[in-house]
């Protein structure tokens, strides 16, 4: 059976749930508890599917739930093995409640699940639901930016939207995971003329044109959509500029859109409009986070396509003005939410970054209170104590952090080992180096230099002998 749930079969009564519990959940995120507030999320979504923005804030919510690590929990593949396979048979007979719910289990112990994310897109597409579809997608690319059938998907979508320049960007990734790919040649042709001929450059052959003409339809609609529901919002933040639910949802769809400057112009409207309530102000501190970022990211972009020294400098300033920005609102936020240990342990490491080693110290401290990330900050505290030349504590806290960080952990694993295994060899604790270089190589024998750091520990010993 057919059946699909959409925000336009809602009650305003449920449509008023909804809306409360979303401002719950981001208000959970503001204070750091992604748990509760991915829990609340998750209601949201499956109450209306395809609201992208309640999509984009799950997604948001879990990812830092489960500090970016691109993995997800530990065993989540085996975990989520009967969940996943519920997910196909429910997709296959076209159940689309039970395709969500179980997606949702599995995005529960994975976020950056690649195959789970394209059926839930896939599904948002067999209802119509444009937009989720592309949140879902999107969400997947930290992980892996280069995946082909990710990467195709989006290109589909960005196409069937009339966002043409996209579209390209996502084949031409298509191309260079396969370059023999007959779609994605294909696909690119086509985004190149639609491009050309929705901007009134000139007409190409009739065949094209024909296949143009299509696209800019489906392209037209869909913007003017997008136009209509901004321009709603706009009224009504006109008729009724005490509502702060309206200024909310229209800064979310600016965000949604990437006009970041323009979400940041109506939360600062907001936020008057409030008399500074603070859940609208760490809006406001987030979307001038995010913006900074962004610009940090397309300096990056820049400098690497050109490599100019003047874009270089541009990307090196935007980069400091981001890390100064960052170390501000963590800061910020470690004051205003003193429990919250993820605010400390981000403000740690900035203050590392930024080479205020004792500072760091005393908010990675701190840190240490939660379970989740112990292992990492006793790593971080011991990278602070040897800048300031405390050996013996920056020993003691690298073999704390050997005992605390978890098996799927391997990357830090690696550093904490590579780490305490140079700092025992630079104090002449040959055995001890030994053992740590020795269990580094075992892992990676190509990690840095762990080779010749092995080979200057048998000099070493050949010299004592």
């Amino acid at each position: 059976m057919n059946q699909s749930s959409s925000s336009d079969s809602l009650s305003p009564t449920q449509r008023k749930r909804l809306q409360q519990l979303f401002q719950h959940a981001t208000g959970s995120v503001a204070r750091g508890n992604y748990e509760y507030a991915a829990m609340l999320l998750t209601q949201c979504v499956q109450g209306d599917p395809g609201n992208a923005i309640y999509v984009q804030n799950l997604l948001g919510a879990l990812q830092k739930y489960y500090n970016n690590n691109k993995k997800g929990a530990r065993l989540a593949a085996i975990r989520g093995a009967k969940s996943k396979a519920a997910l196909l048979a429910a997709f296959r007979k076209k159940q689309w409640p039970l395709v969500f719910k179980h997606g949702l289990e599995l995005l529960q112990l994975n976020p950056w699940d690649i195959s789970t994310l394209i059926t839930l897109a896939e599904a948002c597409q067999e209802l119509g639901h444009h937009e989720s579809a592309v949140a879902y997608l999107t969400g997947g690319l930290p992980a892996d930016p280069d995946h082909v059938e990710l990467n195709r998907h989006l290109a589909r979508a960005m196409d069937q939207a009339g966002q043409f320049d996209k579209a390209m960007v996502y084949w031409r990734r298509v191309l260079k995971g396969n370059p023999e790919d007959e779609e994605a040649r294909k696909g690119l042709a086509n985004a190149q003329v639609k491009k050309t001929i929705t901007r009134g450059g000139y007409e190409s052959a009739q065949s094209a044109a024909d296949v143009a003409a299509a696209g800019q339809m489906i392209g037209a609609q869909a913007t003017e959509t997008r136009r209509t529901r901004e321009e709603e919002l706009q009224r009504a933040i006109r008729r009724h500029p005490e509502e702060i639910a309206n200024y909310i949802e229209l800064a979310d769809f600016y965000t949604a859109e990437n006009r970041l400057h323009e979400a940041e112009q109506v939360l600062e409207k907001a936020l008057e409009a409030s008399g500074g309530d603070l859940s609208v102000r760490e809006r406001l501190e987030d979307a001038r986070l995010r913006r900074m970022r962004e610009n940090a990211l397309v300096a990056q972009q820049r400098a690497s396509e050109e490599k100019t020294p003047e874009a270089k400098q541009r990307y090196e300033q935007a980069a400091r003005e981001l890390l100064l920005a960052e170390l501000e609102y963590y800061r910020t936020r470690a004051q205003r939410y003193p429990n919250q240990t993820s605010y400390r342990f981000e403000l740690g490491l900035r203050l590392k970054r930024l080479g205020k080693y004792h500072e760091a110290i005393k908010e990675l401290q701190e840190a240490r209170k939660d379970p989740k990330r112990k292992g990492e900050v006793f790593l971080h505290l011991g990278e602070c104590f040897q800048q300031i030349k405390q050996y013996k504590l920056a020993m003691t806290n690298y073999e704390e952090a050997l005992k605390t960080i978890g098996e799927h952990q391997e990357e830090l694993r690696k550093r904490a080992l590579y780490r305490a295994g140079h700092l025992a060899l630079g104090l002449r604790d040959l055995d001890r180096a030994e053992n740590l270089l020795t269990e580094l190589a075992g892992i990676d024998f190509a990690y840095h230099d762990v080779a010749q750091l092995l080979e200057k520990i048998r000099t070493l010993r050949e010299e004592e002998s």
